[in-house]
């Protein structure tokens, strides 16, 4: 992004009067902008011909944003909607967001011209994003061209913004998009049609699975965590133990997102895993719970967690939940936990 930065300082040779000096940079954001003005500035206080010394005033440094090459303030926003094209990435990014950011009649309008016009791969993608946010379905058509985009991030926020629209006329797009070589649009698409009611999408996910590509393997996870397909614990739970840290990140990812208390117990074992990806997730399953998996905890102590590992790993999480429950104010529950615990370790 292309910034304004305009310095105050005074002269040492005129310490009456302020002067002004200001700097155009290009940078992430405001505060860099600032950062890369400012050395600039004391660039001068290390020249050795400079002949007086300059004491910038740092709380009157003003930021402007500068869209082609314009000093922009919001009054102006729609002057740009004509000039989009010619626009840097960056300044496109802004005032895409600057009009999400509006109540604005024309937003949904704006985002199918500029998508039409739009030859960048991540200002597409935005775009379409943005269609599904506010839900602009009334002219949805001009989205399908965009599954068959060169861009597998194009492709996948397609579906993602079709999805969004529920419109079971989609349905044969998305079944087309099933044999996509792209990890995260094949997911997307199965997702979309689970959404819509289609109810034999299980042997996609086990193509996905059985794949010898990870990102397939992976994706197929995050589905199951997406969707209430029958099974999908038993299913998750196998791949827990992966070779693949993608895949058993994942695989958590999604567990902690369908569990059920009931299935708790069957995480018991896995208290005594090495890896860090599974201990996270399997503690927040646990601490999603909280008094059930008190239960769930102390009844599997001697009975499933057999090693000094796991029991540590239990006492971690009780003490957790105890600090949990004190915090919310609930002291009674947090005395019956400790006496719980207590019970248990010195019976």
């Amino acid at each position: 992004m292309d910034f304004k930065i305009n310095i105050p300082y005074r002269e040492s040779s005129n310490p009456g009067k302020k002067f002004h000096v200001d700097y155009q940079v290009k940078a992430n954001d405001s505060e860099e902008a600032v950062k890369i003005a400012k050395n600039k500035f004391n660039n001068y206080e290390n020249n050795t011909f400079a002949s007086w010394e300059r004491i910038m005033f740092e709380d009157e440094i003003t930021i402007s944003q500068l869209i082609n090459n314009k000093v922009y303030v919001p009054e102006m926003l729609d002057e740009f909607y004509d000039e989009f094209t010619s626009l840097d990435e960056s300044e496109k990014f802004f005032i895409l967001k600057e009009i999400s950011y509006r109540e604005n009649d024309q937003k949904c309008n704006l985002y199918y011209d500029f998508l039409s016009e739009e030859q960048n791969s991540k200002v597409k993608s935005f775009i379409i994003s943005l269609i599904g946010k506010h839900i602009c379905v009334e002219r949805h058509k001009e989205l399908l061209p965009f599954l068959e985009d060169f861009d597998s991030r194009v492709r996948a926020n397609t579906i993602e913004t079709l999805e969004k629209f529920g419109l079971k006329e989609l349905i044969p797009n998305f079944i087309s998009m099933l044999a996509d070589e792209n990890n995260r649009v094949r997911a997307n698409a199965i997702k979309a049609l689970w959404n819509l009611g289609e109810q034999n999408i299980e042997d996609h996910i086990n193509k996905m699975l059985t794949s010898n590509n990870t990102l397939m393997k992976s994706s197929a996870l995050y589905v199951l965590g997406e969707t209430n397909i029958p099974g999908s614990f038993d299913i998750i739970l196998k791949y827990l133990v992966d070779e693949d840290e993608l895949v058993r990140f994942n695989a958590g990812r999604s567990l902690y997102k369908i569990i059920k208390v009931e299935q708790l117990k069957e995480l018991l074992p896995f208290l005594d895993e090495i890896d860090d990806i599974v201990k996270i997730y399997v503690k927040k399953c646990f601490l999603k719970f909280e008094d059930e998996a008190t239960s769930v905890i102390l009844k599997g102590i001697g009975i499933k967690l057999n090693t000094e590992n796991s029991k540590t790993e239990a006492g971690n999480i009780l003490r957790e939940i105890s600090i949990e429950k004190l915090k919310s104010g609930d002291r009674i529950g947090f005395f019956k936990l400790l006496l719980k615990r207590i019970w248990c370790f010195f019976k």
